[in-house]
């Protein structure tokens, strides 16, 4: 899998057409990251310290911090710096994915983008590591 390492990258990457968002992953991301998308957001606050559960009501798609090539270097870097003290905090696994789709809703967060569509999360287009 790719690992961008500036913010250069990252915002040369956000230049295309898609829809992005930084996901500060839990342990579950990182064990299906490899097929190439994730899994559908959980849709609610109290499991999100808890084990991916597949009965639990979803998302429409998964959950991220929106990013895109309007965005200054400055405020990509809070935004993930967001995304990974998510990672950090809430899932103690310091792993960042940049994520995306064609298909997106705004979440409820701040700055909040659910990717993906027909069932399926967003796709895993690269490790972010700044």
């Amino acid at each position: 899998m790719k690992t961008i390492t500036t913010i250069e990258e990252l915002m040369e990457i956000l230049n295309s057409s898609k829809n992005y968002g930084l996901r500060g992953a839990s342990e579950h991301d990182i064990e299906i990251a490899n097929r190439g998308y994730l899994d559908c957001s959980l849709d609610t606050w109290d499991e999100r310290d808890c084990p991916y559960d597949e009965d639990a009501d979803k998302l429409s798609g998964t959950s991220a911090i929106y990013v895109s090539s309007d965005l200054d270097a400055e405020e990509l870097a809070k935004r993930y710096q967001t995304a990974y003290n998510y990672s950090k905090y809430h899932h103690f696994t310091e792993v960042v994915y940049l994520v995306s789709d064609s298909s997106y809703d705004w979440g409820d967060d701040d700055n909040e983008i659910v990717l993906g569509h027909n069932g399926y999360g967003a796709d895993v287009e690269a490790i972010v590591e700044l």
